[in-house]
């Protein structure tokens, strides 16, 4: 297991003997949301930024002295956005429909450039949009495929996303990918003690979209996998 600050294990709220079997459920932005990955995942505390509301997840095994591993392994990455910057549910049409122009592609991008993205499938349901993409601009974390998907919803009357890619050693299939964000979604919906579901009307995606967008925040995991 890499080396982990005592500091960072207590600002987790957490001690020693916790580090070592993997930690699960991060606290962010001052204990407004806890943030919980699938079975098998743990967070990455060297990488996470919980007061910036930024969590990384990936394989118990890996970023700590537990055995547990997914069943499907890949990294996660969860942005918590400003309080009141939530907006999907009600505009779940008109999000998705910007992910299928240049200026989606462009905020999806690790690069901003809207030529490296391509959007190949879209999903919606109330309250949440699912992207699934490739980004063949050079990944902020080497070692990750160039394949994602990323979730939008809200989470507290917070803008939320999710994303999801796997390694260049073991790529996510397409459909087990979605599987797989669909899971990381339940886990943080389920860290919630209400859904408070209530559209907020139309939301200026094109203003605040990329500045949740965790592709955005890829820089801050340090992790190199290989």
């Amino acid at each position: 297991m890499r080396p982990v600050l005592a500091a960072l294990i207590l600002f987790a709220g957490c001690d020693a003997a916790v580090e070592t079997r993997g930690i699960r459920t991060l606290s962010v932005l001052d204990g407004a949301v806890s943030v919980r990955g699938p079975e098998g995942f743990c967070v990455d505390q060297q990488s996470s930024r919980a007061g910036s509301g930024f969590a990384v997840l990936a394989g118990c095994a890996v970023v700590s002295d537990a055995a547990m591993m997914p069943a499907l392994e890949g990294l996660i990455t969860v942005q918590i956005g400003e309080a009141g910057s939530a907006g999907v549910l009600g505009a779940e049409a008109e999000l998705a429909a910007l992910l299928r122009t240049a200026q989606g592609a462009q905020l999806l991008s690790a690069a901003g450039d809207p030529a490296s993205v391509q959007v190949t499938r879209v999903d919606r349901a109330e309250g949440v949009v699912v992207v699934r993409f490739s980004d063949v601009a050079p990944a902020p974390t080497a070692g990750l495929e160039p394949l994602e998907w990323r979730a939008f919803l809200d989470i507290k009357g917070r803008l939320t996303t999710i994303s999801l890619r796997g390694f260049d050693r073991a790529p996510i299939p397409a459909e087990q990918g979605l599987r797989l964000l669909s899971q990381a979604v339940g886990a943080l919906r389920r860290q919630m003690p209400r859904l408070q579901l209530k559209a907020r009307g139309v939301f200026p995606f094109e203003e605040q979209f990329g500045k949740y967008s965790t592709g955005r925040y890829h820089a801050n995991a340090r992790l190199i996998w290989e």
